[in-house]
């Protein structure tokens, strides 16, 4: 629907998450998915990334593995890891380990 291909790190997660409720600080919802042009380039839209500020995004390129960070209060998209892997390994066992 949204004319974008997700890499198969995306399809992967969402395969291995399915039934998993937990409070990470992020909510990603493949039906939740969207099609958004910041600046002038075009994202998909992954989820909310609501640990650090309310309601930021999570974003990939179309052909990228690489998952972008939407502050929307500062209007700024910024990287935020290289791909899927290190967003579960890095950021969200990291969140974990703090709680």
């Amino acid at each position: 629907m949204l004319d974008f291909t997700l890499p198969s790190q995306v399809r992967k997660f969402f395969l291995l998450t399915t039934g998993i409720q937990a409070s990470t600080g992020v909510i990603l919802s493949l039906s939740g998915m969207f099609d958004l042009t910041i600046h002038g380039a075009r994202y998909c839209v992954l989820g909310e990334f609501w640990k650090e500020a309310d309601g930021d995004q999570l974003l990939l390129r179309p052909g990228e593995e690489t998952i972008w960070y939407y502050a929307h209060e500062q209007d700024k998209v910024k990287r935020l890891c290289n791909d899927m892997t290190e967003l579960l390994e890095k950021k969200l066992a990291r969140y974990f380990n703090e709680h």
